[in-house]
């Protein structure tokens, strides 16, 4: 499955892949999540969306559930951790000055 979105007039489809757009990177991520992930931060901004699974993500100490169709936008400012029920499958969409691995 691949995601799809409109650049320069252009539909792309979003693989595990990086962008670089004036100088900035987009980067997306299929992620498959069969276990918790810990607490952590970005220094960049960054999308998820929840395709599959099922579970709960603690976002900046409040508890948000995952399921699918759930989209939710992290800022650098923010912390979370993500908790499964069922494995979680989603699409990380990483908005960066650098390009990064992780």
């Amino acid at each position: 499955m691949y995601s799809v979105m409109k650049m320069n007039n252009k539909t792309t489809i979003l693989k595990n892949h990086s962008y670089l757009i004036k100088n900035n990177y987009l980067i997306s991520r299929r992620k498959h999540l069969k276990t918790d992930f810990r607490m952590h931060g970005h220094d960049y901004f960054e999308i998820e969306i929840t395709v599959s699974g099922s579970g709960y993500e603690i976002l900046n100490g409040n508890k948000v559930p995952l399921e699918k169709g759930s989209v939710r936008l992290l800022t650098p400012a923010d912390i979370h951790s993500l908790n499964t029920y069922k494995p979680i499958t989603l699409y990380n969409i990483e908005f960066t000055t650098t390009q990064h691995t992780s």
